[in-house]
């Protein structure tokens, strides 16, 4: 997996089908991971991301439009709340 500098990079990407959002997510995982030791996430919420990603591959398969933030990968700020997860 290549490390995108851009959406557009990201998207041609996945567009060509070099990448697919399951590694791309898989990807951002692992970095989570190696730097666990700095603290910068306090949850991740690895399962459902991956499932989500599946879901999101499984979109583009079918055809469907895809919008201007298909495929890319956030983390939330511990100060807004999400919906199903600690506040």
């Amino acid at each position: 997996m290549s490390n995108f500098t851009t959406i557009t990079d990201l998207h041609a990407a996945l567009q060509a089908g070099t990448s697919t959002c399951v590694a791309v997510t898989e990807h951002h995982l692992n970095r989570i991971k190696t730097f666990k030791h700095l603290n910068a996430f306090l949850e991740v919420y690895e399962v459902e991301a991956l499932k989500q990603a599946e879901a999101l591959d499984k979109k583009k398969q079918s055809g469907a439009t895809l919008g201007k933030l298909f495929g890319v990968v956030v983390g939330v700020k511990d100060v807004i709340n999400q919906k199903g997860h600690k506040a």
